[in-house]
């Protein structure tokens, strides 16, 4: 398809009318349309990094400091976008293009047009003159563009965009007047035009194109639009460009289900409508953290519960999962190199509503528009309602996101837009805020003249106490969160720091990948499971049904233990978590940990790594006691393989601290060392089954348990 593009230069010469029209047009995507409004198949670019921009891209673009380097700048890339009638996200298309040959007057040329919408409300206008019926490409050449019905888009260079729009704005009085520009403005405050009056702004400007995509019209067929055209603009020019980060490529990779299932299920989240038609059931998109930093396994954003690696690793097992995972072992196998959909694409009743052919076809990296758009919606109704339900009913995630979203009324109602932006925009934006501070304060030890301006130093304290409410508000959040997950508790005694503290590091660990797939992974596998036996004797079986049957279950057995309305629930949970109880004093406060928690009897030092999740699976099992027959079958069966690989774990941990300690091999321990292990080991494992389910652990089972091999503790098993 081609792209017809305009290069040419914007600078800071506004004597230069071009100049001046172009930077008042141009904007990056946070800037031209409301963000919180768009769709996430709208989303075409990354987070600006404002701190970054005013510390090293504006003292590179101005010279400040690099005059002894050679300076080379790649172009600012920009898409002409229409926008949808009421201007407020980008159209999937331009208005009908008609192409016109246009004469002249008193020109030994002519004109070749080509014109998206009729004239007089046209959105772009490509004027090119041909000679001797040859296009000649050069100064004549005209891009004309209607701003009320188009908006000029970056999709590449938008920090080197922002560095030049932040000194332009800081040159007019009114530049930073507007909702959507002022968040921004302290960022570059200490770049006040008393301090641009230094420098040679004349001799700054960059290069930049000006795409169109005229083929995309309202007569295109094919399944491409004009918005996955821009991110797959975006996505190739970064290949080798500053990275970006897995979570955002996950979140806008047009060449992956994985991610038409991400996006759509995000999608049902932002317009907050539920497909089991209940809304209290869907989290705040605030609280997924979208562009993960680091790529980190736990949640950075304070007031996030989880993230888009989260969720593309849970979307990602269900989808190309083989068999059922079996015991405590690590997941194995690399998933991101499986392709092969179609036993998902069964799974879900694909083949019936797609066809053979069609479904056969399909691969995680090649399918039409339609194929995605009918996959989104079977998992959504198969499984996405159900992964989003679990996150944002588990009783430590709901009180958390229910903490945050009181206070944010609280927010909202001081008129403090900034600390909004800052605990509900996303990990980067509250990022960048410490970054710019810690910027500013180096600087200013290094005395340099911009950072100790009168603007710079105003702007630093600002950033200050904004750093310091945010901090307030954090803590204040995070203690409501606990007192709403504690609120049910009979007798009203005070909770001390000790338990306050074992209660946030509960949540948490609930907030990480391993923990959020096993809370999701484990039902939807077994639903699974139960439907493949059902289907064998009823073909006609209603999947969706028995889907939501298991899955309400396993809410309605599992999730009342981690919201306590009695001390001796919340002792339960503290023996499970710390191996210890509780002790009054005038307030709730915990006992010092032991050896018999979780984490020591189960975990090993897998804990948070993802793919040890079936670790966090054992605890589901225990808790869960469901009465379908299929699945009480099938979870006794998996909770015997668990208990026993975790005792045979916990068996050879306790027989290798003693070995370590009498300075000896474990070979060469003695029968009465090895006797005395294995009652270490069961009276811990013991208290914590008794904990988890009042079903105490058979000693004579775990006797037999270590006396005979069995298959590697440390690999998962998935079997058909």
């Amino acid at each position: 398809m081609d792209v017809t593009f305009f290069l040419t230069y914007v600078g800071l010469d506004i004597s230069i009318g071009l100049n001046d029209q172009i930077l008042q047009n141009l904007a990056p995507l946070r800037e031209v349309f409301d963000v919180e409004e768009l769709e996430f198949d709208e989303l075409m670019q990354r987070d600006i990094d404002d701190a970054r921009v005013s510390e090293e891209l504006i003292p590179y673009l101005l010279d400040a400091r690099t005059r002894q380097l050679v300076k080379f700048f790649p172009p600012i890339v920009v898409m002409v976008l229409p926008t949808t009638d009421d201007g407020r996200r980008p159209a999937n298309y331009y208005p009908e293009v008609s192409r016109s040959l246009e004469p002249v007057p008193g020109q030994d040329y002519d004109l070749s047009v080509v014109q998206s919408g009729p004239t007089g409300n046209e959105v772009f206008r490509i004027e090119v003159p041909r000679l001797n019926k040859e296009l000649v490409y050069h100064d004549l050449n005209r891009l004309r563009i209607n701003p009320s019905r188009a908006r000029l888009v970056i999709v590449d260079g938008q920090h080197r965009a922002m560095a030049l729009l932040a000194l332009h704005r800081n040159m007019s009085p009114n530049g930073w007047n507007d909702d959507r520009r002022s968040p921004y403005r302290d960022y570059y405050s200490h770049w006040s035009s008393s301090v641009l009056q230094n420098f040679d702004l004349g001799a700054v400007h960059l290069p930049i194109i000006m795409c169109v995509l005229a083929d995309l019209d309202t007569t295109f067929v094919g399944d491409l639009n004009l918005k996955q055209a821009s991110r797959g603009i975006f996505l190739a020019l970064n290949k080798n460009a500053r990275k970006v980060s897995i979570s955002r490529n996950r979140l806008l990779d047009d060449n992956d289900l994985v991610a038409e299932f991400l996006r759509a299920m995000l999608g049902t989240v932002r317009h907050s409508v539920s497909a089991c038609n209940d809304e209290a059931a869907l989290l705040p998109i605030w609280t997924i953290e979208l562009d993960q930093a680091q790529d980190r396994v736990r949640i950075a954003t304070d007031s996030a519960v989880t993230g888009v690696n989260h969720l593309y690793y849970i979307i990602e097992h269900l989808v190309f999962r083989r068999g059922y995972t079996r015991g405590l072992g690590r997941r194995s196998g690399y998933f991101a190199q499986r392709t092969d959909t179609r036993d998902f694409v069964d799974r879900i009743g694909g083949f019936d509503e797609m066809g053979t052919e069609a479904a056969q076809a399909t691969r995680r990296d090649n399918y039409s528009v339609q194929t995605a758009a009918t996959l989104s919606n079977l998992f959504e109704a198969s499984y996405g309602r159900h992964i989003m339900r679990l996150l944002s009913q588990w009783p430590p995630l709901a009180c958390y996101f229910g903490a945050f979203s009181a206070l944010q009324e609280a927010i909202r109602s001081s008129e403090s837009p900034q600390l909004e932006r800052l605990l509900y925009g996303g990990q980067g934006v509250s990022n960048v805020l410490d970054v710019h501070v810690a910027n500013l304060d180096r600087r200013k030890g290094e005395g340099d003249p911009v950072a100790l301006s009168p603007e710079a130093m105003s702007a630093r304290e600002r950033f200050r106490n904004l750093a310091v409410r945010r901090s307030s508000y954090v803590h204040d959040a995070r203690d409501l969160a606990v007192d709403s997950l504690l609120a049910e508790l009979s007798g009203g005694t005070s909770i001390g720091d000790g338990l306050r503290a074992e209660i946030l590091r509960l949540i948490e660990l609930c907030r990480t990948v391993a923990f959020q797939a096993a809370l999701t992974c484990t039902v939807l596998e077994v639903a699974d499971y139960c439907v493949t036996r059902l289907r064998a004797d009823d073909p006609d079986l209603d999947d969706r049904a028995v889907i939501q049957e298991v899955v309400d279950e396993y809410a309605e057995r599992v999730f009342p233990f981690f919201k306590p309305s009695h001390i001796a629930d919340l002792e339960r949970i503290l023996y499970i978590f710390r191996g210890s109880g509780l002790f009054t004093d005038g307030r709730l406060d915990v006992l010092p940990e032991s050896n018999a928690s979780y984490r020591n009897v189960v975990m090993g030092t897998s804990e948070l790594q993802p793919d040890a999740w079936p670790h966090y699976r054992y605890l589901f099992l225990e808790l869960w006691n469901p009465t379908h027959a299929i699945a009480q079958d099938l979870v006794a069966r998996e909770l015997q393989t668990c208990r026993r690989q975790s005792f045979r774990s916990l068996y050879h941990r306790v027989l290798s601290e003693r070995a370590r300690a009498g300075a000896t091999t474990v070979d060469e321990l003695a029968t009465d060392d090895r006797r005395a292990a294995f009652e270490d080991a069961y009276s811990r494992m013991n208290a914590l089954v008794m904990a988890l389910s009042d079903d105490a652990l058979s000693q004579a089972e775990m006797e037999e348990t270590i006396s005979v091999d069995e298959p590697n503790d440390e690999e998962v098993q998935e079997v058909s």
